[in-house]
């Protein structure tokens, strides 16, 4: 007979429990509005499609930066913006953190960074990956942080993967911790993380041709349409009077 794997016990503090209810109401929404792809694109398609973005080339990137990742019609990221933070140089390479598409930290390597703009509030500390210094400047410089957000998103770096203590980051700022082995954050985690792998993938694939200009042709999915066909916040009255 299948048993479950052994889990944490404990109780989760009020706190905890607030959060995970908040950041599980966004990520349900999510599921019902954006369409599920789940099965990982073909590595042969991702690095060689003629479709795909605009390679810009145009600035070095430096640490402290906040970069729009390009787009691609043919990652499972096509219909939501990436945003990265570049947190150091690694020889050749940068290691980047990508930013949540929710309000709510999911797990305990989820920071709070503390930024006004709604596509920057939370950083997946976790979810770092290399990503060289020619495919990063295919993406688009948004803006860059102070020293000290960088500093303590090392901090949480260093928390989550070599147990260091925290020393500016109070707990507050991290998400619940991940215990029960069928919690779907669990599938969150593989999803996200797969997800900016490939993106990069197809990022590197497309610096190897940065000369080149690639039609970006997005085919019009449910929330494009939702988007296009919006009604009129105002309507038009007949006898109104034109302002002098």
């Amino acid at each position: 007979m299948k048993t479950l794997p052994k889990t944490i016990a404990g109780t989760a503090s009020k706190r905890h429990r607030l959060q995970l209810a908040n950041w599980l109401r966004e990520w349900q929404i999510d599921c019902l509005i954006r369409p599920r792809t789940t099965q990982p694109v073909d590595r042969a398609i991702l690095t060689g499609t003629t479709t795909g973005t605009s390679a810009c080339c145009d600035f070095l990137p430096t640490t402290g930066q906040i970069i729009l990742l390009p787009p691609s019609p043919v990652t499972r990221a096509a219909e939501r913006p990436i945003y990265v933070l570049v947190l150091k140089k690694v020889h050749d390479a940068f290691l980047v953190a990508p930013f949540s598409r929710f309000a709510t930290p999911a797990i305990r390597g989820e920071w709070k960074a503390g930024l006004r703009a709604k596509p920057l509030r939370v950083l997946c500390v976790w979810n770092t990956q290399l990503v060289s210094s020619r495919a990063l400047s295919t993406g688009w410089p948004s803006t860059v942080t102070k020293l000290q957000t960088v500093e303590r998103a090392l901090e949480v770096h260093r928390h989550i993967h070599d147990g260091n203590p925290l020393a500016y980051v109070t707990e507050r700022e991290l998400g619940p911790p991940l215990q029960h082995p069928l919690d779907p954050r669990h599938a969150y985690q593989e999803e996200e993380s797969s997800l900016l792998a490939e993106h990069l993938v197809f990022m590197e694939a497309r610096s190897n041709d940065a000369s080149t200009v690639f039609p970006y042709e997005q085919k019009p999915g449910p929330l494009l349409l939702a988007a296009e066909t919006r009604a009129r916040y105002k309507t038009q009255r007949k006898n109104r009077k034109p302002h002098k």
